[in-house]
């Protein structure tokens, strides 16, 4: 794992105040984009580490899917418990609030998912979420475009 990457993804977490960070690889296999967690820090368990997702599929699988980013003040208001069970990520956290949004290569293309969550209720503030999308776009997007530069 990249340690670049790593510490962008703490100071993330730390700056914006947020209990759990987690960061998708993606993997495209003849058009069958499939994603898996590559960098979580704050989890409570080891679940994240066998969750696989498709394209439309689960937090990660829906972001890609718009190209969209996502911004839920309370998960409770939109999904129950059993809803949850289709986003394994904030159902197995136990994530209330979260920011997730999609990574974007220099040629548009979705090249991982950022998800950023609270295990509370949580007021997310538009200034709050464009600060940072631009830390995102000015640290973490550069690490990870350096990243797949190396593969």
């Amino acid at each position: 794992m990249n340690q670049s990457i790593r510490d962008t993804l703490y100071s993330l977490k730390e700056k914006y105040e947020f209990e759990i960070i987690a960061l998708t690889d993606t993997t495209n296999s003849r058009g069958n984009f499939t994603f898996k967690w590559k960098y979580v820090f704050g989890s409570e368990n080891q679940r994240w580490k066998r969750m696989e997702l498709r394209k439309g599929a689960g937090l990660p699988g829906l972001v890609m899917k718009t190209g969209k980013s996502l911004v839920i003040q309370d998960v409770s208001t939109m999904y129950d418990e059993e809803g949850l069970l289709s986003y394994p990520i904030l159902y197995f956290e136990k994530v209330k609030s979260f920011v997730a949004m999609p990574i974007w290569s220099d040629d548009e293309i979705v090249v991982g998912v950022l998800v950023l969550g609270n295990r509370k209720p949580a007021q997310i503030s538009e200034s709050k979420y464009e600060s940072l999308k631009t830390d995102v776009e000015e640290t973490l997007r550069i690490e990870i475009l350096k990243e797949m530069m190396a593969i």
